[in-house]
Formats: structure tokens, sequence, C-alpha cells
């Protein structure tokens, strides 16, 4: 049923750099405005019918967010909201961690997570450790007073508040050097 009614693409940007007209603040990147003027472009190509806007826009180093939603439900979007959470250097620094969407639409509250962890076999344990802080942060969103779309009982404010979860992870590779 939802996935009739919502159709969402997942990519990534910054909220504080996005005017309010809809146009992106001269802040963001060359590359990151090429990204979301393609992207536009492709659903506008692909679903030239279904008339999608973009929600959200967020980047974190090395990620980069859009979320689209279809205009005639928009209306209908509750508690729409994006950060980062950073967790390089003991989460000093963006070049690790997760941009984080959420919003409720009817009583389902959906929230996407976008990580880029640590890579290799041998950064096992510090991914591990990454993605559970990630998925435990106290306080990803401030607290909504809307209590009827989120899980448990839940404010809002923990990803673990939201009934569906899509997770993303980007963790790159170094090449092999050759003996």
């Amino acid at each position: 049923m939802l996935t009739r009614v919502l159709h969402i693409e997942s990519v990534f940007m910054v909220k504080s750099k996005k005017r309010a007209d809809g146009q992106i603040s001269e802040k963001v990147s060359k590359h990151y405005r090429l990204w979301h003027d393609r992207l536009i472009l492709e659903i506008q190509r692909a679903l030239p019918q279904e008339g999608y806007i973009v929600q959200h826009t967020e980047n974190l180093v090395g990620l980069f967010t859009c979320v689209f939603v279809r205009k005639a439900l928009v209306p209908s979007l509750k508690d729409v909201a994006i950060t980062t959470v950073k967790r390089g250097m003991n989460g000093m620094y963006g070049n690790k961690g997760a941009i984080v969407a959420r919003f409720v639409v009817e009583d389902s509250a959906i929230c996407f997570i976008n990580c880029h962890l640590a890579a290799g076999q041998g950064h096992k344990r510090a991914r591990n450790q990454d993605l559970s802080a990630i998925l435990e942060e106290k306080s990803v969103f401030t607290a909504s007073g809307n209590v009827l779309g989120y899980v448990g009982g839940g404010d809002g404010s923990m990803i673990s508040d939201h009934e569906v979860c899509f997770v993303r992870k980007l963790n790159q590779t170094a090449p092999k050097e050759k003996c």
C-alpha cells in the first residue's frame, strides 16, 4: 500500500545551503550542484506525469542526499527534517557519519539513513561501532509534538522511533597495491 502512494528517491546535500525559493546556495560545491540538477532532470524525464519536488537536500563529506516527493503528497507530510551525525575523529568531523532524513506520511514515520563508514576488513569493528552509535543517537532530531506516527510512544527524536527505516552505507575500499 505504502509503495503505491509514496515514491521517493534518495541521494545527498545540505538544508542550510538551500534557499527558501528551492534554489541551491552558491556555497554548495559545483559537484553537488551538478548532481542536484542531474537528479531533477532524470526524475522529470523518467516520471514526467508524476510531478516530483525536492523536499530536502543535505551533504556531508563524501555524501549527498536529495529526497524527492510527489507534489500531491506534500500536504500530507508532517515532521519533515534532515540532519547529519558526524562520527569521524570521535564525532568531531564529518568524514565518517550519516545523513538522516525523516517525515511522517499519513500515520507512518519514515526515516532514511545514508552512511559513510570505514572501509576494509580491518575496520569492521569501527564500522559496526559507528553504525551502532548512529542508530542509537539519543537526539538525532528535535522532539516532535506528533506522537501518533512514531513507534513505541517515541517522540521522533531517535531513529528507532520511526516505523520504516532505510539504511544505505558507503564504505570505499582502497585500491590494492601491486607487488
